[in-house]
C-alpha cells in the first residue's frame, strides 16, 4: 500500500512539473502602455464597437508595417463601461542602441472602450510609437 502511494506522489508530483513547464513554453511577454498615455488602462481609445475597435486596430502601424493584434481579455473599467484588452505587436525600437540593450517584448496590451457611438476611429489617438495607415 505505501509503494502505491508513493507512485501515486510521484505521478502527481511529476504531472504538475510537466505542466509548469509547459506553459512556460507558451509564455508571451507582455507590455502595458505607459500611465494616462492613449491606449492605457486610464486613458484607454474611445470607439465606436467592435467595428471601430477592428477599424482602429488595421489602421494602426509600425515603422515596419501592420499591427498585428489578437483579443485578450474585456475588464471593468473607470466609467462603468467595459474594455476590451487587445494585444498588438510593439513598436519598433527607436534606435539600434535600444534594440541591443532592451529586450522588446512581444505584446502591448492596449485597452479599447466601445462604448461611444460618437467616435471615429480615424480621429482617435494612437498609443506612442505607433502610427495610422493612410
Amino acid at each position: 500500500m505505501r509503494n502505491a502511494k508513493m507512485t501515486f506522489a510521484r505521478r502527481f508530483a511529476a504531472g504538475i512539473l510537466l505542466a509548469i513547464f509547459a506553459s512556460l513554453i507558451d509564455c508571451k511577454s507582455v507590455q502595458t502602455i505607459q500611465p494616462h498615455n492613449p491606449g492605457s488602462v486610464q486613458n484607454p481609445i474611445l470607439l465606436n464597437g467592435f467595428e471601430g475597435q477592428v477599424q482602429y486596430l488595421q489602421s494602426l502601424k509600425t515603422e515596419s508595417g501592420p499591427v498585428d493584434f489578437e483579443f485578450e481579455k474585456t475588464v471593468p473599467g473607470y466609467d462603468n463601461h467595459y474594455l476590451d484588452v487587445y494585444l498588438i505587436s510593439p513598436p519598433d525600437p527607436a534606435s539600434e542602441l535600444e534594440k541591443a540593450l532592451e529586450e522588446p517584448p512581444d505584446f502591448i496590451r492596449i485597452y479599447l472602450d466601445g462604448y461611444h457611438p460618437e467616435r471615429n476611429a480615424d480621429e482617435a489617438p494612437v498609443p506612442p510609437g505607433y502610427r495610422k495607415q493612410k
